[in-house]
């Protein structure tokens, strides 16, 4: 949206992609060059979800001469994903989104947008870019929501949700595994005195579980390829969790003891044999 002197303009500015426009076909470009310089704009549109915009003169659009090079490029843009539409409709989209609100929360493998068209007319494709935790089993699914796309990006999977809104409707999406979530195991010594701990988080067949996050007192952790986490703890009390994207958050109540009271228990459970009182006459 433009904006003049602070204030909204009701404007909709939109960049054209080189080359821009079908009259440099006679001058700056050959033809070959041209449509293949468009051809790479659409593979980089496609490639970082942008937008392409392409201004073609209509006697150039029906110039036979050129009319083939142009069904390849519609039909190119279809292979990528891409629509063809009027900028007429991307303008008037972008204005009714300036009045589509929303909120939103994630929480590990679940997240909830809510959203609210404030238009007088109905509202499509509304579309939300959320990131997840990749999940070792099974996709993600979204109530009241589609899924129109997904990439994997490193340790996160990239959703695009869109909706459909009609005049001054309300929805919420959820975003959700689609497989029920599996309980996790935490092996963590019975008996912890201060120092390094080791915590092993392992799956329902008993294997090590990598890339689990451990939070103890709000500090944030992640196992290893092994399974597992060494941290230094002092004595005292502790509220330790462990989540993963596709399983059920586990909480415990942990207790860390200092050195000196183990070493006070260890001394008090040390049977000592009886002290001889005779006397020899």
């Amino acid at each position: 949206m433009a904006y003049y002197h602070g204030e909204q303009t009701g404007t909709v500015i939109l960049p054209e992609s080189e080359p821009p426009r079908t009259e440099f076909l006679s001058n700056r470009y050959t033809r070959q060059e041209f449509f293949s310089d468009w051809k790479n704009v659409i593979r980089s549109v496609s490639a970082n979800n942008d937008m392409a915009l392409f201004l073609m003169r209509s006697e150039d659009v029906e110039n036979p001469i050129y009319s083939q090079n142009f069904q390849d490029i519609f039909s190119y843009a279809e292979e990528y994903g891409l629509t063809a539409v009027e900028p007429g409709e991307i303008a008037d989209h972008f204005k009714n989104l300036q009045q589509v609100s929303f909120d939103s929360s994630v929480e590990m493998d679940e997240a909830v947008i809510r959203v609210t068209n404030e238009n007088d007319v109905p509202v499509e494709g509304v579309t939300f870019v959320v990131r997840m935790p990749i999940l070792d089993e099974g996709v993600y699914v979204a109530d009241n929501g589609k899924i129109e796309k997904t990439n994997l990006y490193f340790d996160q999977d990239i959703l695009w949700i869109s909706v459909d809104l009609e005049a001054h409707q309300s929805k919420t999406i959820s975003v959700r595994p689609s497989l029920t979530k599996k309980k996790l195991f935490i092996d963590i010594p019975d008996s912890l005195k201060e120092g390094m701990v080791k915590i092993i988080v392992r799956d329902d067949k008993g294997q090590p579980m990598k890339n689990a996050r451990i939070t103890i007192d709000d500090m944030p952790y992640t196992t290893s390829g092994y399974g597992n986490v060494s941290l230094y703890l002092r004595r005292g009390s502790y509220e330790l969790t462990v989540e993963k994207a596709g399983y059920l958050k586990e909480t415990l109540n942990i207790d860390v003891n200092s050195y000196f009271s183990v070493l006070e228990e260890m001394i008090k459970s040390v049977s000592l044999p009886p002290q001889n009182t005779s006397k020899s006459v």
